[in-house]
Order: C-alpha cells, then structure tokens, then sequence
C-alpha cells in the first residue's frame, strides 16, 4: 500500500465519518491525512537526496558527480550536506597562489601544487647607461 494509496483511505474515511457528523472525529482524521501527506512529501524528498548522493563519488580531495571530470566544490559540499553542487574550475589554472581551482561560490582556491608557468620577469636594465 502507498502514501497516496493511505491518502485516499483516510479520505474515504473522512467522508464517512461526516456523513455521521462527528466534527470532533472528522478534524481528526482531516489533520492526520495532512500529517501522512507531509510524511510522504519529506519521504520522497529524502529518496531524491540519497538516489543524489548515490551518483557522487569522493576521488581526494574532490567530489565527482558520476560521469563528470569537474570536481565539485568540497567545502560547500560539505558544509550544505550535499544540498550545494558548485563547480570548480575546469581545468586548473595557475593563480596567485599557486596551481589549482576555484570556486565560484565560497570563493575559496583549493591548491593542487605549485604555478605551473612562472610569473614573467620584467627586462631587465642597465642602469649604468
């Protein structure tokens, strides 16, 4: 049997016991159809959550949505329960900071190692002329 399949059984009932005119009884049976309604909606709600937590991999130190190559945000991942999908920047790039990405989100720079080009050097001058 169903959530949807309850909903209509209490509202058989409902129709019923008003037909009896049991106000007291049919208030009852009125709020607890809304009750089962709510447990179905957070019910469904949860399945989608974890059907979406089931296509998400953690490769360190980043997650991968399956069939992706584009890291999603650890920090927001984390810190929403895996609510917050943000994407990080693909590929990395070199940085101030050194080599890796960013998020577009929390802004945060997550390192993958050292610039991979260095920062140019300006000419050098003689001063001496």
């Amino acid at each position: 049997m169903g959530a949807m399949d309850l909903v209509e059984g209490i509202k058989e009932v409902a129709k019923q016991i008003k037909a009896y005119k049991d106000l007291p009884l049919y208030n009852k049976i009125v709020e607890l159809s809304k009750q089962v309604q709510d447990l179905s909606d957070e019910n469904l709600q949860l399945k989608q959550e974890l059907a979406l937590k089931a296509k998400t991999k953690f490769q360190a130190p980043y997650y991968f949505e399956e069939g992706s190559d584009v890291p999603l945000c650890p920090k927001c991942y984390d810190s929403s329960g895996g609510q917050t999908r943000s994407h990080l920047t693909h590929p990395s790039e070199d940085f101030f900071g050194g080599h890796g990405r960013n998020c577009r989100i929390c802004k945060e720079f997550f390192k993958e190692g050292p610039r991979r080009t260095p920062f140019p050097q300006p000419p050098m001058r003689n001063y001496w002329e």
